[in-house]
């Protein structure tokens, strides 16, 4: 697609399995035109050293086994403000999960900025 000729990108539970985190959100922000938004839900990575967190890490390692490649470990709210994007309308919020842990989650919508002329191709 052209460089920003989106209006919007709508991902949801994406970034989990995605190889590159930073290559994925730098390829939304490429093809969104400034001020539009990204669209996103996605769970995201609990506290270092909760048991959820060792939960989420060993869950990681073993999805792999399986194919799935979801490692809910990420985190997915600063990864998007690194790439450029103005978090926005961000709800985060926990789901009961197994075993009574609760999985923290991350939705709403992220702006993306006018186009500086870095970290974005035309």
């Amino acid at each position: 697609m052209p460089a920003h000729s989106v209006d919007a990108v709508v991902a949801t539970f994406v970034l989990c399995s995605v190889d590159d985190v930073t290559a994925a959100l730098a390829e939304i922000r490429r093809v969104l035109r400034p001020g539009a938004r990204y669209v996103l839900a996605e769970h995201v990575a609990a506290p270092e050293g909760s048991w959820v967190r060792r939960g989420q890490d060993g869950w990681a390692r073993a999805s792999r086994w399986f194919g799935a490649q979801c490692r809910p470990n990420r985190s997915i709210g600063p990864a998007i403000e690194r790439a450029g994007f103005a978090l926005a309308e961000v709800h985060r919020f926990v789901v009961p999960g197994p075993l009574g842990a609760g999985i923290p989650h991350l939705a709403g919508a992220a702006v993306c900025p006018a186009d500086t002329g870095k970290g974005t191709t035309s």
